[in-house]
């Protein structure tokens, strides 16, 4: 569901379906209930109310703030994952310069060809939890580099040991980075938290008072309340997807690196 709506609305439009929409309702159904049970508006059955609506907002609130913090940590090891493979790939490229200048321009434009193929084909395939092949390719490209080089000394040795090192992360850095992309909240959960926002909100109709425009202010903030906690939830379900989408701006920083002649 989230997917679908964050490849169907833009930002503005989210804020507006999911904190406007449920709000809107959520105040029209107070509206109803108030005409259709007039003794609410007496506050007949407030102080069992209280207690129920006390209740719940304490168990649903910790259970949003739980899925919040679940997806805000799942984007930041998705960041730290692109971090991560984006400086591995520079340091391949530095420790290609202790190799002969030919090693060093082969390895400089196998880096180019990965960070273009990364930026511009693999990056918007992401969104949709997809790999690109002529980002595997170009890997294969930069492995193929070390392999058909052998080091002369053990000084030569040293910088090729390391820079196969690094390129073996810059490998887990994007087999992490392809899995960030694909994850998403569990549906049990997802429907949990959809569930409860639709089970929470009507219990504020039995919290009634006398004036009307209280009744629909206090139903009104409780469910704009729970609907950016919702919000929350479906633009960080995505790590590469949507209005706080993580950028390719690390390997961005690394293509001038790339560029650089031997």
């Amino acid at each position: 569901m989230a997917y679908w709506l964050l490849t169907h609305f833009s930002t503005l439009s989210l804020v507006a379906l999911v904190i406007g929409g449920l709000t809107g309702v959520a105040v029209l159904g107070c509206l109803v209930v108030r005409r259709a049970f007039p003794s609410l508006a007496d506050g007949a059955y407030n102080e069992l109310s209280g207690i129920l609506i006390g209740i719940f907002a304490a168990v649903y609130g910790v259970l949003l703030a739980f899925v919040i913090v679940i997806l805000w940590e799942s984007r930041g090891a998705a960041s730290s994952a692109v971090a991560g493979e984006a400086s591995a790939l520079s340091q391949v490229l530095d420790d290609s310069r202790g190799m002969p200048p030919a090693i060093h321009r082969a390895m400089s434009d196998a880096v180019g060809r990965y960070v273009d193929a990364v930026t511009t084909d693999e990056w918007p395939r992401m969104s949709r939890g997809e790999p690109s092949a002529a980002t595997g390719s170009a890997l294969d490209g930069m492995f193929a580099v070390l392999r058909a080089h052998v080091p002369k000394d053990s000084a030569e040795g040293a910088f090729y040991s390391d820079a196969v090192t690094s390129l073996n992360q810059v490998a887990a850095g994007r087999r992490a980075r392809l899995a960030a992309s694909t994850e998403s909240l569990p549906p049990l959960l997802a429907a949990l938290t959809v569930g409860g926002a639709f089970a929470f909100i009507p219990l504020t109709y039995l919290f009634g008072t006398r004036r009307g425009p209280a009744q629909v202010a206090f139903v009104g903030v409780c469910t704009a309340v729970v609907g950016l906690g919702l919000l929350l939830a479906v633009v960080l379900d995505r790590p590469f997807l949507g209005p706080m989408a993580l950028d390719s701006g690390p390997f961005q920083a690394s293509a001038p690196a790339a560029a650089e002649p031997g």
